[in-house]
């Protein structure tokens, strides 16, 4: 009976709890008021009296369940409100989710990149997630970015060699197997990375039929790509892949459309050159600038794509390594040699090859023959894409001068490396630049700067005149002092000019003392001396003394000029432009008394040590 008293109560307690609950009087409250209530759970006070539990929910509150789906017209314009308001809020929510997702995953895979290497396919899953389309474009901006300072920090120091069949049947050891499946798994999800920027990167011009993102919201992803990809082209430059990295970042930095990126691409090409030690990054992306010059032709290349290649850093060549011929020789008798060797040998030098490779990535040291060999193929690829433009058409030179003065300077600095079958051609072409006419004086002084460096070394042995190159720099000296337009637009251009102008002095003067003539020798000191009274700042003066000082050791007979009563007879005219002409016999340099005067104390110290050296 006890039994049968319970199953009765607990069904009374049944009935009761599935009866609706009312509360007299609140019903018309509700209605006055627009508000719906939510009956809850009754509770049992303590003395044992039962009562009833509401919610009062207004309708605009209410859960999207019970929301119509038709509202009426008069409170649409309330309702879009609040589902912006409600999509605001949801997609920052939505970004702090994904936030809190990326710092703990990437926090694990940084304190233990062997054990956690998994949490990048996580990482990288994210970028194809399209749950909230609200929150998609910043979500991928700030996972490419994570996955790009992730890599840099985990990548190892070395490159990772693929292993092969017979490698992947042998057993491996606990941690050897480990470290290997790191690499391997590391090196997959590192291309499936690169290959999703380069994707966002052709979408950047060319938006697809993408209905989460918008062409500014692809675009701006774009541009996050590519300075993620600079930034792993500079700091990972020893790992995988690198070659196809600057395949995409060199035809970038020749971009016409954003200025910023292509001096952002610019900046990363400059600054692998001035750090890359071992040469092998540096070659790909210089064959990767000549592929894109000769792509584009001299009109469409911008300057500043150009001037990274003077932050080369190009000391030694040797093109005896790069000779066809000889290449040709060695083979064929790599080749006789080989027929005449036993299998047994073939077996060993294969075997000793494969381990002096290994040995090789394993060292990780710089080979002095291997980097000579690349610096020279380098060399060959930077006068390639100079040589095109400098043996352009002369009736469309006229479009390429923007180039023009970059292609110059760098011919400038590299002149000692310059291969000595191209000395001939390369002068006749020097010189028809110089005779147009149209050079500016700083682009007229790197012609005549890499004339001379040639002429100076191997290029001895040619059989060519330079008198023209002599004339030319004669008429500049007295251009330099007084270039209004440089010195208004550009100070650093004109004190570049005065800085080459001195080492052209140098070359010309005294390093070719002996091809000189004492009346051109004394026609140069004497202008030498008239322009050194309108240089600034004091440097230049300083340097032009000198250059003169050296010029009075290197033939006593020019010291002449110091003394009145040996003059010849006739008049010193000042104005031509040619130094065999002037009359410089019959001249005296009256200007070292206005530099004994000048205003900087070592100026007039350095004039009067010459006057008191040199006068008779």
């Amino acid at each position: 009976m006890q039994r049968k008293r319970k199953n009765n109560k607990s069904l009374e307690e049944e009935v009761f709890e599935k009866k609706p609950r009312f509360i007299k009087g609140h019903e018309n409250a509700q209605k006055s008021r627009n508000v719906k209530s939510r009956h809850l759970l009754p509770i049992k006070i303590p003395s044992g009296k039962i009562v009833t539990q509401t919610v009062e929910v207004e309708q605009n509150e209410e859960s999207v369940d019970d929301v119509p789906s038709a509202p009426p017209t008069s409170t649409k314009t309330e309702s879009t409100s609040i589902t912006k308001t409600n999509l605001a809020a949801n997609r920052r929510v939505q970004i702090a989710k994904a936030k809190n997702k990326i710092a703990k995953l990437a926090s694990a895979i940084v304190a233990e990149p062997q054990a956690n290497i998994k949490y990048v396919k996580q990482l990288r899953l994210m970028l194809e997630d399209e749950t909230s389309p609200e929150s998609c474009a910043t979500t991928r901006k700030l996972v490419v970015a994570s996955l790009a300072c992730l890599f840099i920090d985990i990548i190892p120091g070395y490159r990772i060699r693929e292993r092969t069949e017979k490698e992947k049947k042998v057993k491996l050891s606990k941690e050897v197997k480990s470290l290997t499946d790191f690499e391997e798994s590391l090196l997959h999800q590192y291309k499936l990375f690169l290959q999703y920027l380069e994707k966002l990167i052709s979408k950047r011009k060319r938006p697809g039929k993408n209905h989460l993102l918008s062409a500014e919201a692809e675009h701006s992803l774009g541009n996050i790509a590519i300075q993620c990809l600079c930034d792993l082209y500079v700091k990972t430059s020893h790992f995988n892949f690198h070659n196809n990295i600057s395949i995409v970042i060199v035809p970038i930095a020749n971009d016409d459309a954003d200025p910023t990126i292509r001096k952002y691409c610019c900046d990363a090409i400059q600054t692998l050159f001035a750090t890359d030690k071992l040469g092998a990054s540096t070659f790909a992306t210089v064959k990767a600038l000549s592929n894109v010059a000769k792509q584009r032709g001299p009109k469409k290349i911008r300057p500043e794509f150009l001037n990274t290649l003077l932050f080369l850093r190009i000391t030694k060549v040797d093109y005896s390594m790069v000779a066809h011929k000889k290449n040709k020789a060695e083979r064929k008798k790599a080749k006789e040699m080989k027929k005449k060797m036993s299998r047994r040998q073939l077996k060993h030098m294969k075997k000793q090859k494969a381990v002096e490779n290994e040995l090789k990535e394993a060292a990780a040291t710089e080979d002095i023959e291997q980097k000579t060999q690349l610096h020279t193929e380098t060399v060959q690829q930077v006068f390639l894409i100079y040589f095109r433009i400098l043996k352009h058409k002369s009736e469309e030179m006229a479009q390429c001068r923007s180039v023009l003065p970059v292609v110059l300077e760098g011919l400038a600095k590299f002149s000692n490396l310059i291969n000595i079958d191209f000395f001939g051609d390369l002068l006749v072409h020097l010189q028809r630049l110089v005779s147009s006419g149209e050079l500016s004086i700083r682009e007229n002084l790197h012609c005549i700067f890499t004339a001379f460096q040639i002429l100076t070394g191997q290029g001895e042995v040619l059989m060519i005149d330079p008198a023209s190159f002599y004339q030319v720099m004669f008429t500049l000296l007295n251009e330099i002092p007084f270039n209004n337009k440089l010195r208004k637009s550009n100070k650093e251009q004109d004190q570049n000019c005065a800085s080459i102008a001195i080492e052209c002095i140098e070359m010309m003067l005294n390093k070719r003392r002996k091809q000189v003539t004492i009346v051109a020798l004394k026609s140069f000191i004497k202008r030498l001396y008239a322009i050194t009274l309108h240089l600034q700042p004091s440097k230049f003066p300083l340097a032009m003394l000198d250059e003169i000082r050296k010029l009075f050791n290197s033939n006593s007979k020019s010291v002449s000029l110091f003394d009145i009563e040996s003059q010849s007879i006739g008049s010193y005219n000042a104005e031509l432009d040619d130094p065999e002409r002037t009359g410089s016999n019959s001249s005296v340099i009256w200007e070292t008394h206005l530099l004994r005067r000048h205003y900087v104390p070592l100026v007039s110290q350095t004039a009067t040590r010459i006057v008191k050296d040199f006068a008779v």
